[in-house]
Formats: C-alpha cells, structure tokens, sequence
C-alpha cells in the first residue's frame, strides 16, 4: 500500500516479497516516523516556541504530527497483515 496525503493504493505484492525484509523496512520506517513525531511534540510543548513561532509555523509542525501519525497506524496496519500471512 501506498500512503499520500490524499489517497491510499492498494498492491496486492505479498506473493513477491520477503516478509523479513519488508518487516524492517517497515519498522525502520515507523521508527523514522516516530522520530519525526517527537520532534515536532517537543517544538510543540516549548512555550517558547509557541510564542515566537508564526502561526504559520505552528500549524505546519501540527499537520506534520498528525500525518506521522495516520502513517505509523497505516504501517503498523501493514506489518501487522504480513505477519499474518
């Protein structure tokens, strides 16, 4: 699957994969994820920033936040169907 901010692809891919290595891939890309998501919770929760950052700004690391999360769910929802198999 393919995850955009507008839409989800579905490729039916798992007779042609190797599961082990798609599983890192996949727990490699939810660990950049969540690095991601820390480092905009922590610009978020810094009343400094807050209060010198333009709106703008601020709503960019929200957004940020939340698509990293939708995609960490989207993969774990991945690594979670390979198993499975």
């Amino acid at each position: 699957m393919i995850v955009s901010y507008m839409y989800e692809l579905y490729v039916c891919i798992f007779d042609s994969i190797d599961r082990g290595m798609e599983i890192k891939r996949l727990s490699d890309e939810i660990l950049k994820l969540t690095a991601e998501m820390e480092k905009s919770r922590t610009k978020l929760a810094n009343p400094q920033f807050i209060e010198k950052a333009p709106k703008e700004i601020i709503d960019k690391e929200k957004t940020k936040l939340s698509q990293a999360s939708r995609a960490i769910s989207v993969l774990q929802e991945q690594v979670r169907l390979i198993n499975g198999l």
